[in-house]
């Protein structure tokens, strides 16, 4: 994957989690983004905008939007587009089976087979859902670890309901411009 800035926050409101973006670049319900704060980045995928208090399905550059945001920013925080490349060229490396699920603390129970580390990019595939999303936390034991071995059994953070049998693997990235 890689990143292309398609624009600034301008305004934000705390009360309702929505951030007003001023668009460089399109964007599209659907598309996975990461914003950059001076307090560091989350990455989420864009889940509804709106434009003039409407929703859309698509924006483009010059446009000002309204976008729910998972994490508080603030003016001038950077918004970059995660390119996805063709899964031909960087092909998802499996990364475990989730053997359980807790809902009330979104928290999936992974037998790993490969190596995982905070930061990573991950998708989950499973029979009715398939969402990609950033690991920002991983336990073992309930402590928390950055780096998580093949063969271990860890707890990890997810943002959308899992079910037992459902894959993940890792995405690659390619390095990221520097801010």
């Amino acid at each position: 994957m890689s990143l292309q800035e398609i624009g600034k926050i301008t305004h934000y409101f705390p009360k309702i989690g929505v951030a007003v973006v001023e668009l460089s670049s399109p964007l599209r319900v659907g598309n996975v983004i990461k914003i950059i704060t001076e307090r560091g980045s989350f990455t989420q995928e864009v889940g509804s905008m709106e434009l003039e208090h409407r929703q859309i399905a698509e924006a483009a550059p010059g446009q000002s939007i309204g976008l729910k945001v998972k994490e508080d920013v603030h003016q001038g925080s950077r918004v970059f587009r995660l390119e996805v490349e063709r899964e031909a060229s960087f092909p998802p490396v499996p990364v475990g089976t989730i053997t359980h699920y807790f809902p009330k603390s979104g928290v999936a129970v992974v037998n790993l087979k490969s190596p995982l580390r905070i930061g990573e990019m991950i998708k989950v595939v499973g029979h009715e859902k398939t969402f990609t999303q950033e690991v920002d936390s991983m336990q073992v034991d309930h402590a928390a670890i950055d780096v998580a071995q093949p063969g271990q059994v860890i707890g990890l953070r997810v943002k959308e309901k899992v079910h037992e049998g459902n894959a993940v693997y890792k995405i690659e990235m390619e390095a990221e411009p520097s801010v």
